[in-house]
């Protein structure tokens, strides 16, 4: 029996944009200046060498930053309810501003430390804020196909950013990096202000703001499995970033190869992502992440292959992007499809919070696991990804509505 596909999954990328509330669009722009001045995650170890610190301690200020990442990403779910979307990125963006200067002006390691932890949290605090505004502007439909919008804003930010950091780091201007990226939060601030609404709609509809805990999200049995797959999906993901360039240089590969492989996957991402989006929004959220995941684990699997060849890299990073596309938009506009009522920015705040855990826990585990087994990291990675894609599958069964009927159920119960 065929069912009349809904025309809202059928729109463009074009018309969605169009269609979408100016402060929808405006979010997006304020996403993509954010990204495109986010310089103190991208360069903060090599920013600590420059003045002088040693390898473990650039790398253990990067470890600061990520977990004050995480941090920021579980408590701005919970600030977004209590405060509101719009306020929570206000004080993100806020604070934002301030903490990347703030780390040129000071001089202990310690002192550095403390800043970068506190930049980390407050620099991400704002996702699941932006995520619940971007949820409650663009109906239910053409959800997928906004957070493909959100993700190709951060793309484009991430693509460009590096071009403009280049230049000032040739001409030995470090400082400016973190000057620059406190005045992009600081324009992000401005949009907050002026063109975000004060109250997403469907607010105020007799339900408190604060009415739920994160243990609500936790007794979602559904969701928790969600929330599992998402962690394994860090966990695989991180190793592009971390094992991926230690593999091509114990191959004999060049640094610049591994930015090549980067920038390959990076403009699959940008060129195809929208279009892909356009036909696979049409899919049941659990088909385009479990076949997402699978893809992700496969493209992953293939580094491992016992293949000299540069190409083998080129065609594992094809797979795993075009994974990373089917799946992508599907995955991070799930949360906020199924959250109940006064959820919402915990529901967001536990995924985004899931997600930052895997890419911080992901290096820790692979490095004793590449000393181990060497490339054979690749194949657990693989396993992971398709376990993942299999716990996505069954925690996103349920109906977005059915979901929030149980919860609602469960709750009245208690």
């Amino acid at each position: 029996m065929s069912t009349a596909a809904d025309p809202d999954q059928q729109v463009g990328a074009l018309r969605t944009l169009r269609e979408m509330p100016s402060a929808g669009r405006l979010l997006l722009v304020g996403v993509f200046v954010n990204q495109l001045g986010a310089f103190v995650q991208a360069f903060l170890v090599l920013y600590l060498a420059h003045r002088g610190f040693g390898q473990s301690e650039a790398l253990f200020g990067m470890g600061a930053y990520g977990a004050g990442a995480v941090v920021g990403l579980v408590f701005g779910g919970s600030m977004s309810d209590r405060l509101g979307p719009r306020r929570t990125i206000m004080v993100s963006m806020t604070a934002s501003a301030i903490l990347p200067v703030t780390v040129t002006l000071v001089s202990e390691y310690a002192v550095i430390v403390a800043v970068v932890a506190v930049a980390g949290a407050m620099a991400q605090l704002y996702r699941p804020a932006a995520a619940a505004i971007l949820a409650e502007l663009v109906p239910g439909p053409r959800q997928t196909m906004a957070f493909a919008l959100n993700r190709l804003a951060i793309n484009l930010g991430a693509s460009a950013g590096p071009l403009l950091a280049g230049v000032l780091i040739t001409h030995d201007r470090w400082d400016l990096l973190f000057w620059l990226d406190g005045i992009s939060a600081a324009l992000y601030v401005l949009i907050a202000a002026f063109f975000l609404p004060r109250t997403t709609p469907g607010a105020g509809k007799g339900q408190a703001a604060d009415r739920g805990r994160y243990w609500d999200v936790l007794a979602d049995p559904r969701y928790v499995a969600f929330l599992v797959a998402v962690l394994g999906n860090a966990v695989v993901y991180i190793q592009i970033f971390t094992v991926l360039p230690l593999t091509m240089t114990d191959r004999g590969f060049a640094d610049h190869d591994y930015g090549t492989v980067l920038a390959f996957g990076a403009a699959v991402i940008i060129c195809c992502e929208l279009v892909v989006t356009r036909f696979t929004q049409r899919w049941p959220s659990r088909v385009a992440a479990a076949t997402g995941l699978v893809l992700l684990g496969v493209g992953l699997a293939c580094y491992g292959l016992p293949v000299p060849a540069f190409a083998l890299f080129f065609v594992g990073t094809a797979i795993s992007t075009v994974g990373q596309i089917i799946g992508g938009p599907a995955i991070f506009a799930y949360p906020g499809k199924v959250a109940p009522a006064g959820l919402k920015g915990r529901y967001l705040g536990a995924f985004f919070g899931m997600f930052g855990l895997g890419q911080a826990v992901g290096p820790v585990v692979a490095a004793p696991i590449y000393q181990l087994l060497g490339s054979g990291i690749w194949f657990l990675s693989g396993l992971l990804g398709v376990l993942s894609a299999g716990l996505a599958y069954l925690g996103m069964e349920q109906a977005p509505e059915q979901r929030v009927e149980t919860v609602e159920a469960r709750k009245a119960t208690q």
